[in-house]
């Protein structure tokens, strides 16, 4: 399908909005850095940077993911009303984490980190308060190295549809993504703006975060 036939092949609000979301990284990117090839990008020092549509990360030991690099380390599954906590299964068909987006960004030296985009049609309010704590726990604290265990996401964001365009950070101004020591991982909530008369901040948010990342833009020829 082409892009506009597969938006009207879409039947519910929330599952458009997170269409629209994957199609809005992806023109972030493309005039960010070098498009390769679909969803494939790379900086002038030889770093691959990959736009991922929701990308499974099993827990360690499930035979779905034997060969995966990062894996979902949680221990616990609390259930939904709260009131039990259980051992984490390794097996089964549900024994993952799945982001909605994922910027994965592959160094020359095979090191890996984790850009994290998830849609949430929700207010905005809604968004800082409950998705982005519970979201932080499922894919900053729950997604490592499967060898190493250290950490791999260093940036979190919740993209929900906005009439501003409000980018909240979690941090304080100072550690925010855009601040004077940014601190990592960092985690903020994106307001989206669905017009084409009126700009948000999405490229400017993505363009912070590659640069923190060490990821070289278009006309970058200096050292980070």
């Amino acid at each position: 399908w082409s892009a506009y036939e597969n938006l009207f092949g879409i039947q519910n609000i929330p599952k458009l909005f997170e269409t629209y979301c994957l199609y809005r990284i992806l023109q972030a990117l493309k005039h960010l850095l070098c498009h390769e090839k679909g969803f494939m990008f790379f900086d002038n020092s030889g770093t691959q940077v990959e736009l991922l549509n929701e990308p499974e990360y099993w827990m360690v030991g499930n035979n779905n993911g034997f060969s995966d690099k990062i894996v979902n380390s949680e221990g616990w599954t609390i259930s939904r009303n709260k009131k039990s906590i259980t051992k984490r299964k390794i097996s089964g068909i549900y024994c993952k984490r799945v982001p909605d987006f994922v910027i994965k960004i592959t160094s020359t030296n095979e090191t890996t980190k984790l850009l994290v985009f998830d849609a949430k049609y929700s207010k905005e309010s809604l968004s800082f308060t409950e998705h982005l704590p519970q979201l932080t726990m499922k894919y900053v604290h729950g997604l490592h190295s499967k060898n190493s265990g250290q950490l791999v996401t260093t940036s979190l964001s919740i993209l929900c549809p906005s009439d501003s365009g409000l980018v909240r950070s979690f941090h304080h101004d100072r550690y925010a993504f855009d601040g004077e020591a940014p601190a990592q991982p960092a985690l903020q909530v994106i307001g989206l703006i669905p017009s084409e008369e009126i700009e948000d901040n999405l490229i400017t948010v993505v363009e912070k975060l590659l640069v923190l990342n060490k990821v070289k833009l278009i006309g970058d020829t200096g050292s980070r």
